[in-house]
């Protein structure tokens, strides 16, 4: 697994507790994030843990690595690093992912509204790279409006085939860890599934206007 976006660490220290087994290399651009993360946040590097200061794409770029899951955990309510958001980033990450891998992003935005224009374009910036995409509001189980800043969850796939949600939550409840809403079922109620309006831009390393898209 590859992180791009470090913070306190508590995302790779979840994960490790979970899966053992699971090799992650996390990625900060601050080294300052990560001396925190280790004298703060009891984060300790591992040989199942590989803490790097660096900038995530170049990282991306650098590897000869190939990751099942490549997440994103660099955005913010009021910036995004349009570097990592951009149809060029999404097709790299692409090239290395494993055959079933999948790219998972943490935004905080709307879905729908003026507030929602980051994560629409977010979205249909990924659907021109990865065959399916799907769109996970957070708070929706909360009966939060979907034009309410929230954290967002956009998993992009290379399958040419869709998975029905039905068989998503399927899937969570028979991993059977601590990584999932109780109920199970909050998983579907969050889940987003219509047209999503094309108001905004495709983001590309020649225009990706994300100030403006957050800041409408």
């Amino acid at each position: 697994m590859l992180i791009i976006g470090l913070g306190g660490g508590s995302i790779p220290k979840k994960l490790n507790k979970e899966f053992p087994n699971l090799e992650i290399d996390a990625i900060e651009l601050d080294p300052e994030v990560i001396k925190v993360a280790k004298d703060y946040f009891n984060v300790k590097e591992s040989k199942n843990l590989r803490l790097h200061a660096q900038d995530g794409r170049l990282f991306l770029t650098r590897t000869q690595n190939q990751y099942d899951i490549i997440m994103l955990d660099a955005y913010f309510t009021d910036a995004m690093p349009f570097h990592l958001a951009t149809k060029e980033f999404f097709a790299l990450a692409q090239k290395k992912l494993t055959p079933n891998g999948i790219v998972v992003a943490n935004l905080i935005s709307a879905v729908t509204g003026p507030s929602g224009k980051i994560a629409r374009s977010f979205v249909r910036t990924k659907r021109q790279v990865f065959p399916q995409t799907y769109v996970f509001a957070s708070r929706r189980p909360d009966n939060v409006s979907l034009e309410t800043i929230q954290n967002v969850i956009v998993i992009s796939t290379r399958d040419k085939q869709r998975v029905d949600i039905k068989d998503i939550v399927k899937r969570a409840a028979a991993l059977d860890k601590g990584l999932f809403p109780d109920p199970i079922q909050d998983i579907a109620v969050a889940y987003y599934d219509r047209p999503l309006p094309e108001d905004v831009p495709v983001l590309t390393d020649d225009y990706a206007p994300t100030d403006n898209l957050l800041n409408p």
